[in-house]
């Protein structure tokens, strides 16, 4: 499937996923101010209709809906509210009933309650909620551990909302709640994993978004220089193979190979392999590279190569990028053959 070939490219190039990174520019748009209620769901309000078919492959829903043994006790226990609204002292129920019935795909319902959240005045959803973060075993307090984040009710209801009007092919829609999500109801991580995370789940859900809407140039641009980092990019994939004929994208991928260059470090590299770490029997073992950078141009886009792993004594070189990328698997998910 898709999802494994994008795992094999993220395990093959490596990239940084626990440094802090920059901010990942999100699409500029004209809903910022955009105050939703029920009616941005009508589509006489939105003006726009859409005759999408064939946008996911029948075995890879974009979408993970499993269900716990939990979702269905919150859901056997706390039904009753679907029909009411949330109130100071169920709301905290109210809102893991609304992420419960997505799971169990009641989506409808669960749509129902999202949108009573998203246009609720009450302070325990408009509120943005602080998480701080401690390491384990540390006597202070509230200070800077794996990475304090902030969180918004009126975020994730925004997040579900995306994700149920894609599933409706509801497209517009589901763009609006998303620069809702990610503009008027910001959450924030500091740490970089969890920032991450975020962008790449927001990359792969404006993708989606797009995809939807029939602007593959804009899928393009916002997933290619991503396809190395192990992301969800099956719609990036897609608009390829709609952008461009077999013969098109055989030239742009030999163009590719012959574009890599790479820079080698100057001074040697070094990390530490761990043995049996924490035991008395602890054994530390130094191993030194020349390691560096390298860029590829795919499809007429320059792409910085995510750093690479090398071994005890290995040098950076221009074949190292060549054969990872010729034995990726790219050429077989978008012509269906591997390169010669």
């Amino acid at each position: 499937m898709l999802r494994n070939f994008f795992i094999l490219l993220f395990i093959i190039f490596s990239p940084n996923l626990f440094g802090q990174t920059t901010s990942q520019e999100i699409p500029d748009s004209s809903r910022d101010q955009l105050e939703l209620d029920t009616n941005i769901f009508n589509p006489q309000f939105i003006g726009l209709t859409f005759n999408f078919t064939g946008i996911y492959h029948t075995d890879s829903p974009p979408f993970d809906h499993s269900s716990t043994e939990e979702d269905q006790h919150i859901y056997d226990s706390s039904y009753y509210l679907i029909n009411e609204g949330p109130s100071e002292k169920n709301y905290e129920t109210y809102f893991s009933l609304a992420c419960a019935l997505w799971k169990l795909n009641k989506s409808e319902a669960a749509k129902r309650m999202f949108l009573k959240i998203l246009n609720s005045k009450d302070s325990f959803y408009t509120y943005t909620y602080y998480h701080s973060s401690d390491i384990p075993g540390d006597t202070t307090h509230n200070t800077y551990g794996y990475g304090n984040f902030t969180s918004s009710y009126k975020h994730s209801a925004c997040m579900y909302l995306t994700k149920i009007n894609i599933e409706q092919r509801k497209f517009p829609n589901a763009l609006a709640c998303l620069e809702a999500a990610v503009r008027k109801y910001e959450v924030v991580y500091n740490c970089g994993t969890g920032y991450s995370f975020q962008q790449e789940e927001y990359r792969y859900l404006y993708g989606l978004c797009y995809e939807g809407l029939g602007e593959n140039k804009k899928v393009i641009s916002l997933l290619l220089p991503f396809i190395f980092s192990g992301g969800n990019s099956e719609s990036l994939i897609r608009v390829i193979r709609k952008e461009y004929s077999k013969n098109q994208i055989r030239y742009y991928l030999q163009k590719a190979i012959n574009s890599i260059r790479c820079t080698v470090d100057k001074k040697p590299s070094s990390s530490f392999i761990y043995a049996n770490m924490g035991e008395e029997n602890e054994k530390r073992t130094e191993t030194k590279y020349y390691s560096g950078t390298g860029t590829i141009n795919l499809f007429n886009r320059i792409i910085t190569l995510p750093s690479p792993f090398l071994k005890d004594g290995e040098r950076l070189t221009r074949k190292y990028y060549v054969d990872l990328f010729k034995n990726s698997g790219i050429s077989t998910y978008l012509l269906g053959e591997s390169f010669d």
